[in-house]
C-alpha cells in the first residue's frame, strides 16, 4: 500500500484536486461576465451564450473518448497534455479582442478539460490501491468538483470586480502552470492498452450523439423548438441507438453496457446525472436571472 503521507503523494492529490476544481469552475464561472462580454466585444446575446456552450459542448462530448484514450496511450501523458491545452485556451480567451477569438479559446479550453478531467480520477485510482483509501481520495476529488460548481458565479463576480472579465480566464494560467509542475514531478505513468479498446466506431458514435444532444439543448435556449433544435436532437437519438448496437456487439467496447446492469454502477451514475442536471443548472441560471430585468434572461 502506498504511503499517502509522503510529499510526493500529497503533491499528486493536490494537483488532481486543483485540476478538478479548475475544470468544473470554468463551466459556470463566466456567467457573471456575460453582460460585460456582450458590451465589450460588441456581440449578441445568442453569441455570448456560446461562451458557456462551446466549453460545455466539448467537455460533454469528448470526456468519454478521452478517458479510453488515456487508458490506452498513457494516463499521465494525456493528463498533462489536457492541462497544457486548457491553459493555452485560457490565455487565448483572456487576450481575445473579438467574439470569434474568445469562442475559439473556449473550444480549446473545453477540449483540454475533456482530456484532463477523466484522467484525474484514473490517475488517483492507479496511485492509491487500498479500496478504503482510494475511495476517500476520490471522494475528495468529487467534493472539489462540487464546490467549484457552487462557487463559480461568486468567484467570477469577484474576479470581474477586481480586474475585469479577462481575469476569469487569465487566472487559470498561473494555476495551470503550478498544476503541471506538481503533476509532472509527482505522478507515475500508467496505461492498460490490453484492457482499453480503441473501439473507433464507438468513439465516433459517442462523440456524435453526445455532441448532437448538447448542441440541440444549447440551441433550444435561443431557437426554441425550431429546426436548429430538433435536427440535432433527432441526430442524437439515431446516433445513440447506433452507439448502443455497436457497443453490444463489440468484443472490447469502449463503454461496456453490461455495467449498467449492476446497481452499484448504475445508481451512483444516475445520482450524479441528476445532481449535475439540477444543482449545476440552477447555480448557472440564477445569477443571470438576478442580473436581468426579469423580462429577459440571457441564457
Amino acid at each position: 500500500m502506498l504511503d499517502t503521507t509522503t510529499a510526493r503523494h500529497r503533491t499528486a492529490v493536490v494537483a488532481m484536486y486543483l485540476t478538478t476544481f479548475m475544470v468544473i469552475l470554468d463551466v459556470n464561472v463566466v456567467i457573471t461576465a456575460l453582460p460585460s462580454l456582450q458590451t465589450d466585444l460588441h456581440t449578441t446575446p445568442a453569441t455570448v451564450q456560446w461562451v458557456i456552450g462551446a466549453y460545455t459542448l466539448c467537455l460533454a462530448t469528448l470526456s468519454l473518448s478521452a478517458g479510453a484514450l488515456g487508458d490506452r496511450y498513457g494516463r499521465k501523458r494525456m493528463y498533462l497534455g489536457g492541462v497544457a491545452l486548457f491553459v493555452a485556451g485560457s490565455a487565448a480567451c483572456g487576450f481575445a479582442a473579438s467574439a470569434g477569438l474568445l469562442l475559439t479559446g473556449r473550444f480549446v479550453q473545453g477540449i483540454g478539460a475533456a482530456i484532463a478531467l477523466p484522467a484525474t480520477l484514473s490517475l488517483l485510482a492507479q496511485t492509491f490501491h487500498e479500496p478504503r483509501e482510494r475511495g476517500r481520495i476520490i471522494a475528495g476529488a468529487a467534493m472539489a468538483g462540487g464546490l467549484a460548481g457552487v462557487v463559480g458565479p461568486t468567484v467570477g463576480g469577484l474576479l470581474i470586480a477586481l480586474a475585469g472579465w479577462q481575469a476569469i480566464f487569465l487566472v487559470n494560467v498561473p494555476i495551470g502552470a503550478v498544476i503541471l509542475w506538481m503533476a509532472a514531478r509527482s505522478l507515475s505513468e500508467s496505461a492498460d492498452p490490453e484492457h482499453a479498446s480503441l473501439d473507433l466506431p464507438g468513439q465516433l458514435l459517442g462523440i456524435a450523439w453526445l455532441g448532437a444532444l448538447s448542441l440541440g439543448l444549447i440551441n433550444s435556449g435561443t431557437s426554441g423548438w425550431s429546426a436548429y433544435t430538433l435536427v440535432p436532437l433527432v441526430i442524437a437519438a439515431v446516433c445513440l441507438i447506433a452507439f448502443i448496437v455497436v457497443e453490444l456487439r463489440q468484443e472490447a467496447p469502449m463503454l461496456p453496457l453490461r455495467w449498467f446492469g449492476s446497481a452499484r454502477f448504475a445508481v451512483p451514475n444516475l445520482a450524479a446525472f441528476m445532481l449535475g442536471f439540477t444543482a449545476f443548472t440552477l447555480v448557472t441560471l440564477f445569477p443571470s436571472y438576478l442580473k436581468s430585468d426579469r423580462s429577459h434572461v440571457v441564457l
